[in-house]
């Protein structure tokens, strides 16, 4: 499978389901490593969110 933007999202998806939903069970320690791992894939998914807003409460 190849890894590109869109998967990266659905990835990024499940993984706040995941969180939000799951809490009780999720490991800090894969937490932390998945975001150190990932945090520009972070950091684009909150810009994409504050533009999306911005637009919308225009």
């Amino acid at each position: 499978m190849v890894d590109t933007p869109l998967t990266r999202r659905k990835k990024m998806a499940k993984f706040r389901n995941i969180i939000v939903h799951q809490y009780e069970r999720v490991d800090s320690q894969i937490v932390i490593a998945i975001l150190k791992k990932h945090i520009d894939d972070f950091i684009y998914f909150k810009n994409a969110i504050v533009k999306y807003l911005q637009h919308t409460m225009q």
